[in-house]
């Protein structure tokens, strides 16, 4: 147990700063709230700036950091979004509460540095302990948005948590085997002992299931749609679009490349491949039919996590490096599309797509950062979101040519590359109808008078949004080169140079641009109109009628009416099973003496006939 201990003299600072110091300074505003009252702002921030400064130091720097703790290609950029997700957090929450923002606080502060204790460790206790308080951080922001939020919490906490309890028995497993909690120990040492090789694989399909728990993928997923309703954005923004994804995806990262090092041919990946796929279209195909704000971008958080699972599935160097890179930029676009639609619900009272439209000129920065992370989000070029999935599909149709894979195998990276591209276009289709519903469509009652959100709200979602063309024009030659992973990806595999269509599209548009100012064409803006005569708000064009055919379609309706049944929900299932179980044990103990005779009597004829055998 000697390599379990904690050495404290040989921890580098830089952990107490990034770990540490935002634990202590959260656990202060909860034990003295009203001691901070007029400094809590200042503290906060203060606080994560400097985590934030010392994360950056940590990841250029790269120094020796304990015996368990280290640095590397993998956590380090995962360490700078950490804290960068959560200052942008910090800032759009000023203005977002108007009472308890020191609670608020507290817990972003914990969530921040156990995150980094986590992302940052080496050793599986570690690794343990720091997953199971996520959970409980992740429970007590869920539930401090409103009193409502407490069934769907109570959902997340099971399933999470009971991933976690996978995790443990994971864990467990490697440490019989190999007597160590040390990531590299415990790698080394599973090259060895390929005749447990069942138990190896009963520990691999263990952290599967806490990664893809944590990440929201399918079936462990129904938890991120649940909280969506009643938790508050800066929450949603936070922690399943950005912190959850980050982390989940980054243990199953650690595993298969670091720890078990997954052969590409195995099942292992076969099955993540498949499961990243029927994720992406499965989740895709809900939100289509969604009319809240909300709940459709909760579906989206859920289909992104398919490229990721593909990309990593691949086990593809380059496959690897866009999953990798799909982790960062669906933490990008999603926590800006999340926030945009805390923008309209602060400004209209509402996220249900029949009360809303035309908000885009009462607010254009909002409008503009939601359409930049929703065409990032769908694939569009050349946005970020295009140049991460453009790799993942590299690395699966590099995989589906390859002749050295069975028939079987090239089929079901066939099927995920085929899910993958219909969930892009149908992600598309999906932005489509939210963007005509908030900002295009025709002005409803609610949007009378709006405003644009205030600037600590707007200045989070511009910020994202420029990342979004940033990360997608200097994606390899700043992101992947110098943060994701420095090697050069050979572009053997594909060509894609957005620069270079960044300029012509530029060109096209400003020929366009041009084209229409010699013709000197009329502009006449009136209100939508049939027959002459003006719609009123009642019988406007609202955008959640553009897809009602596939919810009103035979074989599709079926699937959604079982899909709002919740028969698919597994946390939905299991419970149904275990109160079944539980009416049955009622029962048989209901307190009726002739029921317990008959117990008796049954034990009685068991003995009997065990004695005459």
């Amino acid at each position: 147990m000697n390599n379990v201990m904690l050495n404290i003299s040989s921890i580098n600072i830089n952990i107490w700063i990034t770990c540490l110091l935002p634990i202590v300074t959260g656990g202060v505003f909860l034990v003295f709230p009203k001691c901070w009252e007029k400094m809590f702002k200042l503290i906060t921030f203060l606080t994560i700036v400097f985590v934030f400064i010392c994360q950056i130091l940590i990841f250029i720097k790269r120094p020796f950091l304990g015996c368990n703790f280290n640095i590397d290609n993998l956590n380090g950029f995962v360490l700078i979004f950490l804290g960068l997700f959560s200052l942008i957090t910090a800032v759009y929450s000023l203005k977002y509460f108007s009472s308890k923002l020191s609670v608020f606080y507290a817990y972003v502060l914990f969530a921040l540095g156990v995150s980094n204790f986590t992302v940052l460790t080496n050793n599986m206790l570690f690794l343990l302990i720091g997953w199971g308080i996520l959970g409980i951080v992740l429970y007590l922001l869920i539930n401090y948005a409103s009193p409502e939020s407490a069934s769907a919490s109570k959902k997340t906490f099971i399933i999470v948590g009971g991933a976690d309890a996978f995790l443990i028995i994971g864990i467990a497993i490697l440490w019989s085997l190999t007597k160590s909690f040390n990531f590299n120990e415990i790698s080394s040492s599973l090259s060895g002992l390929g005749h447990y090789s069942g138990l190896i694989n009963i520990s691999f399909i263990c952290f599967i299931v806490a990664a893809i728990a944590k990440a929201g993928a399918f079936p462990l997923h129904t938890w991120i749609p649940e909280i969506s309703p009643t938790t508050s954005i800066p929450t949603l923004a936070f922690m399943p679009a950005s912190l959850d994804k980050l982390l989940g995806i980054y243990l199953l990262a650690r595993c298969m490349i670091d720890i078990f090092k997954i052969s590409p041919m195995s099942g292992f990946s076969l099955a993540l491949v498949f499961l990243g796929g029927f994720t992406v279209i499965a989740a895709v195909m809900m939100a289509l039919v969604q009319h809240n704000m909300r709940k459709l971008l909760s579906y989206h958080a859920v289909s992104q996590v398919g490229y990721m699972l593909i990309g990593l599935g691949s086990m593809h160097p380059i496959g690897i490096l866009g999953g990798l890179f799909h982790m960062l930029n669906n933490t990008i676009y999603k926590t800006c599309l999340f926030l945009s639609a805390g923008n309209v619900e602060k400004r209209t009272n509402t996220t249900d797509l029949d009360k809303l439209g035309g908000l885009a000129r009462f607010m254009p920065l909002t409008f503009t950062a939601m359409l930049i992370a929703s065409l990032s989000i769908s694939g569009v070029p050349p946005f970020n979101g295009f140049y991460s999935k453009w790799m993942v599909y590299q690395g699966v149709i590099i995989r589906l040519t390859d002749t050295s894979f069975s028939f079987f195998a090239r089929g079901v990276y066939g099927v995920a590359l085929i899910f993958a591209l219909l969930g892009s276009a149908l992600t598309l289709a999906s932005f489509l109808k939210v963007m005509f519903g908030v900002f295009l469509g025709q002005r409803s009652k609610l949007t009378s008078g709006v405003k644009e959100a205030d600037k600590t709200m707007v200045i989070p979602v511009v910020f994202l949004a420029l990342l979004c063309i940033v990360f997608g024009l200097f994606g390899e030659s700043f992101v992947l080169k110098y943060l994701i992973n420095p090697i050069s990806v050979n572009l053997e595999y594909g060509l894609w140079l957005p620069q270079v269509v960044m300029i012509l599209m530029l060109f096209a548009g400003t020929l366009g641009v041009i084209a229409f100012a010699l013709s000197r064409s009329k502009i006449r803006i009136v209100d939508n109109f049939i027959g002459g005569e003006v719609l009123s708000d009642e019988v406007r064009p609202r955008a959640t009628e553009f897809y009602i055919s596939i919810r009103e379609n035979g074989v599709l309706g079926s699937i959604y009416n079982m899909a709002e049944k919740k028969i698919f929900d597994i946390y939905e299932v299991c419970l149904k099973i275990v109160f079944g179980i539980i009416r049955v044990l009622r029962y048989l103990h209901n307190g009726i003496l002739p029921t317990y005779l008959v117990w008796c009597l049954i034990g009685v004829l068991i003995l009997f006939f065990k004695i005459i055998k």
